[in-house]
């Protein structure tokens, strides 16, 4: 089938009609189709989502353990909700005929919507979320950048129709508390400057251990790739598991990334530290010696 066939189809599933044509034909060129025999399996109860399904031609049979069972045609998108967040599969779907579908991975929507504001708006709306309000925790301080980030995530939000508020945290010792307490309305702010990549990953995604920084994330292939690095003890090798666990991240996001602080900075002489024993790095750039930026 050409590109324009695929977006034709693509028009016939409404959730995805409300994105437009140029974000249709955006996912039309990025997805794969894939062809099944009858009688093979799409996906099993319990597998790991990271894609959705439209059937272009040919049928399967969706059903789920408790006897549930709905015929999928042509048009028919299955896993919809995979799209969007990381999920096992509630159900199991054979096909009934020789068929082929047309997967769209969670990564490529997301990527479509970052780029589309407009659709992104457009589906919320149709979520029942048009007007949608939030509130967020943020400090004043560490990360320092935060009164300019404010105003920035405001703007981002507001092209899809969400309006931020913020409930300003001068005190950021007790910010920490509350954020540690999950006291922290809608959305809240940190940064993110651990000893090492595994106490990130460790106390901040991993649901098993679920540490005072976890929100509630889970993803099995991430927390499978943190058990292989616990028990390797060459760098080279943990730094390549932990390379694949952040890639993954980037696919299935817990947080919303807001940026990457590449500033560094050197010097010769004493250090100076602020009153609550964090470095002042303002201070460095005053007296003698190198300063990298």
């Amino acid at each position: 089938m050409s590109i324009e066939d695929d977006v034709a189809l693509l028009e016939r599933v409404p959730t995805l009609r409300l994105l437009g044509a140029t974000a249709l034909r955006m996912l039309a060129i990025g997805s794969e189709q894939r062809n099944f025999a009858r009688g093979e399996i799409l996906f099993n109860e319990g597998d790991d989502a990271d894609a959705g399904f439209i059937v272009q031609r040919g049928a399967f049979r969706v059903e789920d353990g408790g006897g549930a069972e709905v015929i999928a045609g042509p048009g028919a998108l299955l896993g919809e909700l995979a799209l969007v967040v990381a999920m096992q599969r509630p159900s199991t779907a054979t096909a009934l005929e020789n068929s082929s579908v047309i997967r769209v991975a969670r990564s490529l929507f997301q990527r479509v919507l970052e780029s589309d504001p407009a659709a992104a708006r457009r589906l919320l709306a149709e979520a029942g979320h048009d007007g949608l309000a939030l509130t967020a925790g943020w400090p004043t301080r560490l990360p320092d950048e935060a009164p300019t980030l404010l105003p920035a995530l405001q703007a981002q939000l507001a092209a899809i129709g969400v309006t931020l508020s913020a409930r300003i945290e001068p005190d950021r010792v007790r910010y920490a508390e509350r954020v540690r307490d999950s006291d922290i309305a809608d959305l809240c702010l940190f940064d993110s400057s651990p000893m090492s990549s595994f106490r990130v990953l460790a106390e901040k995604i991993d649901s098993r251990v679920a540490g005072a920084w976890w929100l509630g994330y889970r993803n099995a292939d991430v927390e499978t790739l943190l058990d292989q690095a616990r028990t390797i003890t060459d760098t080279p090798q943990r730094e390549a598991l932990y390379r694949r666990c952040y890639r993954l991240l980037q696919e299935d996001p817990p947080w919303l990334f807001l940026y990457t602080h590449r500033k560094s900075a050197a010097g010769r002489g004493a250090l100076a530290f602020r009153d609550d024993g964090v470095l002042d790095i303002r201070a460095i750039a005053e007296r003698k010696g190198r300063v990298l930026f």
